[in-house]
């Protein structure tokens, strides 16, 4: 996992930002064969979070990038 704090910027803040990575393996078949899955960003809070501030309004954004992937593979030894 990784988390980045609020962070000051010239218009505002960056707000906080996280990620919780997992991957497991599984042996099949005498070590033959192999299962895995992982995941990247699996709570989808690694998005840039921009929150501006200036006379009379706020703003905040989010940005949100393709970073929560799921995977499952399969190797089979001959």
């Amino acid at each position: 996992g990784v988390y980045y704090s609020d962070k000051n910027i010239p218009q505002g803040k960056e707000l906080a930002r996280s990620s919780v990575d997992l991957g497991v393996k599984k042996n099949l078949w005498n070590k033959k064969a192999e299962l895995t899955f992982s995941a990247t960003d699996i709570f989808n809070r690694f998005g840039i979070r921009q929150e501006v501030r200036n006379d009379g309004f706020t703003a905040t954004y989010h940005n949100y990038f393709e970073t929560q992937l799921f995977r499952l593979g399969f190797k089979y030894k001959i």
